[in-house]
C-alpha cells in the first residue's frame, strides 16, 4: 500500500466511523487496536494489517476493496442486489 492508498483507506474508515456515529474509542473496542494505531490509519500514517481491513470490512459491511480505494462501491451485496432488482434477474444465479 502506497501513501496514496493509506490516505484513502484513512478516509475511508474515518468517514465510515463517522456515518455510523461512532466515536474513536468505540471503534478502538469493536476492532481490537490501540487508539495511536487506529490514529495512524485514519491520517494515513500507518498501513493497516490484513486482519484490521477485514475487521473493518465486517464491522461496517463493505467490501475491502471500497475500504483499499479499488472500487467505489461499498457493498458488492447490495450492488448485486439493486442489479437483479433492476433487471429481473434472480439473485441466486
Amino acid at each position: 500500500m502506497d501513501k496514496i492508498e493509506m490516505q484513502q483507506f484513512g478516509q475511508r474508515i474515518t468517514e465510515l466511523r463517522k456515518e455510523s456515529g461512532e466515536t474513536q474509542e468505540s471503534l478502538l473496542e469493536a476492532l481490537g487496536v490501540s487508539q495511536q494505531t487506529l490514529s495512524r490509519y485514519e491520517k494515513g500514517q500507518r498501513q493497516a494489517s490484513l486482519e484490521f481491513v477485514i475487521r473493518a470490512a465486517r464491522h461496517y459491511n463493505v467490501s475491502a476493496d471500497y475500504l483499499l480505494g479499488l472500487s467505489n462501491a461499498k457493498s458488492t451485496e447490495k450492488d448485486m442486489k439493486i442489479a437483479c432488482e433492476m433487471t429481473l434477474l434472480p439473485e441466486d444465479v
